[in-house]
C-alpha cells in the first residue's frame, strides 16, 4: 500500500550506505474462509459499522478477505589527433564479448558495510494487510505481525526497498532484483527474474514492478481475476516513475501521466476525470511527474503530484477518498478502509474508518508513514518505529529494536535547489552542439552553428537525435524533421526498410544499430558493419537495450545493466570499471556512464575535461556523440547538465533546463 516515489530517496540512502558499509515460497491451503465476490459486487447490504465488525471477526485468523475486491575541420583535427598517436603502432582494440559473456563472474562488492556513529536507523517503513516490514539503513528487512503464510519471514541480504502486501511482501535487492515471500497461491510471490528493476509494489493477491531507464516498462503477476495484470508493459519513452499494486487494480506514473487497470467498481482505476490528469493534460500544478507518486488502496486510489497536492478516488463509504484535508504533502500512503499523508511539517492525517484506531494519530513529528488494513505505522522524526490501530496479529506493536532505532541523519546533500522552468524530455549532442527538447514539446539547441545545426524548425518537436553537424527530431506523429548539414534520408532506412530511430547509431566511418523494427526474438540484438580497423564493426553476441557508438568504439548495455565496450582501445574507453549500469554514453575517445546508485563514471581520454563529470547520486540518463568531447546527463529532475569541450558554448544550457 505504500507509494514507490516516496521510497526512492530512501532507497538511495540505503544504497549509498550499503557501499560505504532467496526467496521461499510457503503456499499452504488457506484456511476456509467466505469469500466475496471475484467480479464486480455490488456494495454489501449490511451497514458499515457491522461490514467493519465482521471484516475485524475474520482478521482474527487472517484468512478470510477482510474487504472486497476492491564542423569539418575541428572533427578532422580531432580525427587526425587521435590518428597520430598510433602511428607506426599496431592499433589498441578490443573485440566484442562472445555469447559467453552473460556468465561473467559478478562485479566485486564494494567495502563491508559500516554503521553510522548514531546507530542503525529505519530508512523504510511499509503495512501489509496484518504485519509489517522495515527496511535498516544497513540493508536488512525487519517483519513482525501475521505469519500464517510466511510474510514476516524476510530473507537475509541486502536490499533497497520493501513492500508488503496484504499476505505477502516484495522487496527489491542491492542488485535491483526482485524478492518475494509469503503467500504465493496466485503466483504473487513468483517474483520476475532477468530485468534491472527500480521498483516493486506488493498488492493483495499480485504484484507490480517498474524498470529503470528511459525506455522503461511495468510488469504485474499474481492473480488476475478483474484484469489487475493487464497493464501498460512497454510504456517505451517514458520512465516509470511510480508503481502501485492495490486489492484488485494497478496504477503507475510515467512521463506521459497517470494510468490505472483493473478492477473499476467504486470508480478506482477511472483516471481520465481526476484533477491529477486534468491538471497534467493542461500544464497545471501536475505539469511535472518527476516527483509524482500513485498509491493504489483495497478500493480507493490516491496521486500526490510533484507540488504537493492530494488527491483521492473511488470507494468511499467511510470517507477514504473524500475526507482528504487540505495543504501540501510530502506522501500519501492508501490502506484498506482508511487512508494517512504526511505533510511538510512532518505532522500525519488519517481519515476513513477509525474502528480499530488506525487513524488516531499520535503526537509528535514524523518523517514516514504507512496504512495498512486496520492499522498505521510510521516512523518518528527523533527516530524509531510506532504503530497504532488493529493488533490482532501484534502488527501494531514494534519491537524494541525498531522502536528505539536512532534517527535518520541530517541530509548532507549541498547540491543547490533545482529551480527549472522547463523538463528535458530527450537531448543529445553533436561534435559541438547540442540540443534538448521539453516535455510540452519545443526544441532548444546550443553551440556551434556553422550548418545551422542549432535552428530548429518552429513546429513541436519531441525526440531527438543528434549528429556531428545536423539535429534531428521525430514530431508528436512520428515523422522525423532534420536540419544542418551531412544528412541524408538515408540515415533513417536501411535496404529500404525504415528503422526505428532510437536503435541506430553512427560512428566516424561505422555504424550500429538495435533490432527493434521486426517486434521478433532480434528485437534486443546489435549489428555494426562499416570500417573495422579496430574491429568496431564486429557484432557482440548477446541481448541488449542500449547501444551507444563512439568515434572508434561502442558500448552496449545488457537487460540486467552490465556494460561493455569494444574497439578502440588506446585511451582507455573501451575499458569498462566493474559494475553495473542504467545508462552508457561514447564519445569521441571517451565513455561515461550511470552507475546503479545514480552516480557519474567516465574514463577515456580526458583532454577538454570530459572525464570531470559533476558529482551526486540523481542522475537518470546521460548522451554523447561519436564526434564529441563532452557529455550531457538529465537529472531525476529532468534538469540538464553538460561537461567536457566547450569552445563553442556547447555546454552553455539554457536557462530554463539549468540547475541554479
Amino acid at each position: 500500500m505504500k507509494s514507490i516515489t516516496a521510497l526512492l530517496a530512501s532507497a538511495l540512502l540505503v544504497a549509498i550506505f550499503v557501499a560505504c558499509s532467496g526467496s521461499s515460497e510457503q503456499a499452504p491451503e488457506p484456511p476456509p474462509a467466505e469469500q466475496v465476490s471475484e467480479t464486480q459486487s455490488e456494495v454489501p447490504q449490511q451497514s458499515a459499522e457491522q461490514e467493519v465488525a465482521a471484516e475485524q471477526e475474520s482478521s482474527q485468523t487472517v484468512s478470510a478477505d477482510a474487504e472486497e475486491e476492491a564542423s569539418e575541420t575541428i572533427q578532422e583535427e580531432q580525427a587526425q589527433t587521435l590518428e597520430t598517436q598510433q602511428q607506426d603502432q599496431e592499433p589498441e582494440a578490443v573485440r566484442p564479448q562472445g555469447a559467453e559473456q552473460d556468465a561473467q563472474e559478478e562485479p566485486a562488492r564494494g567495502p563491508q558495510p559500516v554503521r553510522p556513529p548514531g546507530g542503525r536507523y529505519i530508512a523504510q517503513i511499509s503495512s501489509g494487510g496484518f504485519h509489517n516490514c522495515t527496511l535498516w539503513s544497513d540493508g536488512e528487512i525487519e517483519c513482525w505481525g501475521a505469519n500464517q503464510r510466511g510474510q514476516s519471514d524476510a530473507p537475509r541480504g541486502r536490499f533497497l526497498q520493501v513492500d508488503a502486501g496484504y499476505e505477502h511482501t516484495c522487496a527489491l535487492t542491492e542488485d535491483y532484483e526482485i524478492q518475494c515471500w509469503g503467500s504465493n497461491e496466485y503466483g504473487e510471490s513468483a517474483s520476475p527474474e532477468g530485468t534491472y528493476w527500480s521498483m516493486v509494489s506488493a498488492g493483495r493477491e499480485h504484484s507490480c514492478a517498474g524498470t529503470f531507464g528511459e525506455w522503461g516498462s511495468v510488469v504485474c503477476w499474481g492473480r488476475n481475476h478483474t484484469g489487475q495484470l493487464n497493464g501498460p508493459v512497454d510504456v517505451g519513452g517514458n520512465a516509470v516513475q511510480s508503481v502501485s499494486a492495490g486489492s484488485g487494480h494497478s496504477c503507475a506514473i510515467t512521463w506521459s501521466g497517470l494510468e490505472c487497470w483493473g478492477l473499476d467498481e467504486f470508480g478506482q482505476s477511472t483516471t481520465r476525470d481526476s484533477q491529477f490528469t486534468r491538471n497534467y493534460n493542461a500544464g497545471g500544478y501536475a505539469d511535472s511527474t518527476s516527483g509524482a507518486s500513485v498509491d493504489a488502496g483495497a478500493g480507493h486510489t490516491c496521486v500526490l503530484s510533484d507540488a504537493g497536492r492530494l488527491e483521492c478516488w473511488g470507494r468511499d463509504e467511510y470517507g477514504q477518498a473524500s475526507g482528504v484535508p487540505g495543504g501540501v504533502f510530502q506522501s500519501v500512503s492508501a490502506g484498506g478502509l482508511h487512508t494517512c499523508a504526511l505533510d511538510h511539517d512532518g505532522r500525519i492525517q488519517c481519515w476513513g474508518t477509525n474502528t480499530s484506531g488506525q487513524n488516531n494519530v499520535p503526537a509528535g513529528r514524523f518523517t514516514q508513514v504507512s496504512a495498512g488494513w486496520y492499522h498505521t505505522c510510521a516512523v518518528r522524526e527523533e527516530g524509531g518505529a510506532v504503530c497504532w490501530g488493529g493488533n490482532d496479529n501484534g502488527q501494531a506493536v514494534a519491537p524494541t529494536a525498531l522502536a528505539n532505532a536512532a534517527p535518520a541523519p541530517p541530509s548532507t546533500d549541498d547540491r543547490p535547489v533545482v529551480q527549472i522552468t522547463k523538463e528535458v524530455r530527450s537531448f543529445g549532442v553533436g561534435a559541438r552542439h547540442t540540443c534538448a527538447s521539453s516535455t510540452d514539446d519545443k526544441v532548444w539547441c546550443w553551440g556551434s552553428n556553422d550548418a545551422g545545426q542549432i535552428v530548429p524548425p518552429d513546429r513541436p518537436l519531441r525526440w531527438l537525435d543528434i549528429g556531428a553537424d545536423y539535429s534531428c527530431a521525430l514530431t508528436p506523429d512520428g515523422e522525423p524533421v532534420c536540419w544542418g548539414s551531412r544528412w541524408t534520408q538515408a540515415n533513417w532506412q536501411e535496404n529500404g526498410a525504415t528503422v526505428v530511430y532510437w536503435a541506430y547509431r553512427v560512428g566516424v566511418d561505422h555504424r550500429c544499430r538495435r533490432h527493434s523494427d521486426d517486434g521478433g526474438q532480434d528485437e534486443h540484438r546489435v549489428v555494426c558493419f562499416g570500417d573495422n580497423t579496430y574491429y568496431q564493426a564486429e557484432s557482440p553476441a548477446g541481448l541488449y537495450d542500449r547501444v551507444n557508438v563512439g568515434g572508434y568504439h561502442n558500448c552496449v548495455r545488457t537487460l540486467d545493466g552490465e556494460v561493455s565496450c569494444w574497439g578502440r582501445n588506446d585511451l582507455g574507453q573501451a575499458d569498462v570499471p566493474a559494475g553495473r549500469y542504467l545508462d552508457v554514453a561514447a564519445g569521441l575517445a571517451h565513455t561515461c556512464a550511470i552507475t546503479s546508485r545514480n552516480e557519474l563514471r567516465c574514463w577515456g581520454d580526458n583532454r577538454f575535461g570530459q572525464l570531470d563529470a559533476p558529482a551526486g547520486n540523481d542522475f537518470v540518463e546521460l548522451i554523447s556523440q561519436s564526434w564529441a568531447s563532452h557529455t550531457c546527463a538529465a537529472t531525476q529532475e529532468r534538469a540538464l547538465i553538460c561537461w567536457g569541450r566547450n569552445d563553442d558554448g556547447q555546454l552553455d544550457v539554457p536557462d530554463v533546463f539549468r540547475v541554479r
